[in-house]
């Protein structure tokens, strides 16, 4: 952590002047609050099990890679920031937060008025909602570390281009198949699914590439390099959805650096990542097929799906519709019968 202080004759302060302003300003340096080697390794292996977490293990049924790593995660942070602690304790409460907070109590309260058959649906939304508080909670305070947040996106993104390796080529550790019309897929996730988390990684990684903490060549050389083989994972799911949350997630880079000496270089690679994304998309035959589809108005269903929704909305803007019980009345409208 570094702290400055304008003040000329604090001359007992360590550190080293700006040259800029002589006599003026002095640094000093602090250390930053450390975290717990146990806490960062299971926070890394947790964001390295996330593209990942359909993956299973035979001997501990109803068990992935993320759920183990990330009680992993939490037994640590719990063993050393706990109410006894005397020298750690719980971040505090973002207002962000207290919002998130907020929508858990109205979804429980819910609960008085869901219907008895769809009660076991609302009471599983409730823990993971629960789940993700507690998550969210505990990885503010991790994150708070510039490395560590740095690292963390590092890892899900190497995880994400190993996922993608495997799949693109075939490996059959990684039980790569084929869903509809040669949509692909692997270790049993949905199409859609697979592309999200290719949509992501490709966006990280091209955000670590900018980022000026990454000094060597060597490295940005390898970020770069990496994006191709996600994007091109990404289109073999022909997911239109998560090409185009890639290509929105991409403006994130437009407005941060317009003001910034890395503005064309965010540009040229936004521009030159968005012209991949579209030859993987026009050279292949199942994504190019759907976004035809797409143009004459099949759009897998949400062309039914919307407009009930809107209608819904309409019907109780205020209150809303019952949670679980909402899904089976869009499914009921839309004529859909996949609940």
């Amino acid at each position: 952590m570094i702290l400055s202080v304008n003040n000329p004759t604090a001359e007992h302060i360590q550190g080293e002047s700006d040259p800029s302003l002589p006599g003026r300003i002095r640094y000093i340096t602090l250390p930053t609050k450390q975290i717990p080697l146990a806490i960062r390794w299971s926070f890394l292996l947790f964001a390295f099990s996330l593209p990942f977490q359909g993956t299973g293990f035979t001997f501990m049924s109803g068990s992935s890679l993320a759920r183990i790593s990330g009680l992993l995660f939490f037994a640590f942070y719990f063993f050393y920031y706990n109410p006894l602690s005397e020298k750690r304790s719980f971040p505090p409460v973002s207002g962000a937060m207290w919002w998130f907070g907020g929508y858990i109590l109205i979804y429980a309260l819910n609960g008085f008025l869901v219907a008895e058959e769809f009660y076991p649906e609302w009471f599983s939304g409730l823990i993971t909602l629960i789940q993700l508080m507690v998550l969210f909670w505990c990885t503010s305070g991790v994150l708070d570390n510039e490395t560590i947040a740095r690292s963390f996106l590092f890892t899900y993104a190497l995880a994400a281009f190993i996922f993608a390796a495997g799949m693109i080529v075939g490996i059959q550790t990684f039980s790569v198949t084929s869903v509809g019309s040669d949509r692909m897929t692997a270790l049993g996730h949905d199409p859609n699914a697979v592309a999200k988390l290719m949509a992501m990684a490709a966006v990280i990684l091209i955000g670590l590439y900018l980022n000026t903490s990454f000094k060597h060549v060597i490295g940005k050389i390898l970020l770069i390099l990496s994006v191709p083989v996600v994007l091109l994972a990404m289109v073999q799911t022909g997911s239109r959805g998560g090409t185009l949350a890639f290509m929105i997630g991409c403006l994130v880079y437009s407005l941060p650096f317009l003001k910034s000496r890395r503005k064309w270089t965010a540009i040229v690679l936004v521009a030159l990542f968005t012209s991949v994304v579209l030859y993987f998309a026009v050279t292949s035959p199942a994504f190019f097929e759907r976004l035809e589809a797409g143009y004459h108005g099949n759009l897998a269903g949400r062309d039914l799906i919307f407009p009930v929704s809107l209608e819904m909305i309409l019907e109780r803007p205020l209150f809303g519709w019952r949670p679980a019980e909402l899904w089976y009345e869009i499914a009921s409208r839309s004529g859909w019968r996949g609940l």
